[in-house]
């Protein structure tokens, strides 16, 4: 998962619950990673910590960005757009969750 400034805690906890379970543990290796890593404001009040920057997208099969605000401004920065094109264009999965579709657009990613 992508967790952009001001992510929306709730949008990331969903896939983080239903991917990062450890009965799926087998099936999914769940990586939380920002462009780099470290601390990722969220829309909640708090810091989250991503313990990977962006060469986590690198070999991820999918990648999922949550909901971030605000929505369309200011830019997502580019090396987190370079990334997301370059997982797209090597045939991975990426998805969005609510306003996480802002970024995808941006990457030129949506028609």
């Amino acid at each position: 998962m992508l967790a952009l400034p001001e992510v929306v805690a709730f949008d990331l906890a969903i896939p983080a619950q239903v991917f990062g379970n450890p009965a799926e543990r087998d099936r999914y290796a769940l990586r939380v990673c920002a462009v780099a890593a470290g601390p990722v404001p969220t829309t909640t009040g708090f810091d989250l910590v991503a313990p990977h920057g962006l060469e986590a997208l690198d070999g991820a099969r999918t990648v999922i960005v949550p909901g971030f605000e605000p929505a369309g401004a200011p830019a997502v920065e580019p090396r987190a757009l370079a990334a997301l094109r370059r997982a797209h264009g090597r045939g991975a999965r990426v998805v969005s969750i609510c306003t996480g579709a802002f970024a995808l657009a941006q990457a030129g990613l949506l028609d």
